[in-house]
């Protein structure tokens, strides 16, 4: 009798943890006409990677992310579009285009975010949106949403205001206080470099000297300094001399260097290119100061650098020259250190799902020729008698 309750027992137990699966994230779609690169990064610690999508020959794509929390993150399409998704368990979402807009849909997070999203940007008014933002919040305190309200219209503007952003996170559930970006946004709402470090690169198209088209993604998984300057502006040439070395010295597998001029004419720009050696990426939209990137950053002195991590966020801000190799060498190193760890997580993950799918099979054909049950009883009672 205790033989039997002990087989019954240890039967249950397996048949339970064959049946127990880690939840999953999936999303789905089609973007392009096929063989298009789509990156999705995490925003915070839960995950802290730059996933790569790949469309197939029809442009369709299915991305999968085992999680058992929500998950936030940024979607990147090869067009410069950055879309929030918010992955969360057992949901599978989709990539939509409606009315030249492209968003996501699937799972009640998403279809949050969606609607104050929508709302917002059909409202004109700055005070009437504010007060939508507030009652977002009020009602939904502990919403990772609201953390992607607080940088887009709070911090990622022209001007931030210090009372502005406080005020928003004193709204805040306790819990997501403590996430690492609003920590950073508190140590930084005093200081005028808020409205710099940690932004997100905005998205761009420009036409480079040598008539070669770049935008964001064109240096994803790379640091890139990015310098503000003018041929008219002496101060300028002898900034950018101080970092031509960098080319050289720094693998460009994992750096890029991208020169905004604000030059009034592309005669003086391109002369000015030649006879002092600018290297890196040359672009001069003619716009000057109207230029959008310029603007993003309220940029008002020339030269000005930034340096943009991998994950499209700005790093910091007109870094010292004599030590820049040095310290990008040393982002570069950890980034590569992170990217390793993370490869060998998807290949033990890839390893684990080739042998779940060859057990799968195996018990199938088992069970096709009736004697899954009885083999499986064999091991059982084998396990027993030992």
């Amino acid at each position: 009798m205790r033989k039997r309750a002990i087989l019954l027992s240890t039967i249950l137990c397996i048949l339970f943890a064959c049946g127990e699966q880690t939840p999953t994230f999936t999303l789905e779609g089609t973007y392009g006409n096929g063989n298009d690169t789509i990156y999705m990064f995490g925003t915070d610690v839960r995950h802290n990677y730059i996933d790569t999508i790949y469309t197939d020959e029809y442009g369709e794509f299915a991305y999968k992310l085992e999680t058992d929390t929500i998950i936030p993150l940024a979607m990147i399409l090869p067009d410069g579009n950055m879309l929030p998704v918010y992955a969360q368990p057992d949901i599978t979402a989709a990539l939509s285009l409606e009315e030249n807009r492209w968003h996501i849909i699937g799972g009640p997070t998403q279809a949050l975010y969606d609607s104050i999203s929508k709302k917002l940007e059909a409202e004109p008014e700055l005070s009437r949106r504010y007060e939508a933002i507030d009652s977002f919040i009020e009602k939904h305190p502990y919403s990772d949403i609201n953390i992607h309200l607080l940088q887009r219209y709070f911090v990622e503007v022209g001007n931030p205001k210090s009372s502005l952003i406080k005020s928003r996170i004193e709204l805040m559930g306790g819990t997501l206080q403590d996430n690492d970006y609003i920590s950073k946004i508190k140590k930084l709402s005093n200081n005028k470099i808020l409205n710099i470090v940690n932004k997100a690169f905005p998205e761009y198209i420009f036409t480079t000297a040598t008539n070669d088209t770049v935008n964001r993604s064109t240096y994803m998984d790379k640091y890139l300094l990015v310098t503000f300057w003018a041929s008219w502006d002496s101060a300028s040439i002898s900034h950018l001399s101080k970092f031509k070395d960098a080319d050289k010295e720094i693998d460009s597998k994992y750096f890029g260097k991208l020169n905004i001029s604000l030059d009034h004419d592309t005669a003086s720009w391109r002369q000015s290119i030649e006879n002092n050696i600018i290297t890196g990426d040359n672009v001069c939209d003619l716009k000057m100061w109207e230029n959008s990137v310029v603007k993003e950053f309220t940029i008002e002195n020339l030269p000005f650098s930034i340096l943009v991590n991998p994950y499209m966020r700005v790093h910091s801000f007109n870094p010292d020259p004599n030590t820049f190799i040095h310290t990008v060498d040393s982002l570069i190193e950890k980034y590569k250190a992170k990217e390793k760890a993370k490869r060998e997580r998807e290949a033990i993950k890839i390893k684990e799902v080739s042998k779940k799918e060859e057990q799968k099979k195996k018990e199938a054909e088992l069970r096709k020729r009736g004697i899954y049950k009885q083999d499986d009883n064999q091991r059982v009672n084998n396990k027993i008698i030992k």
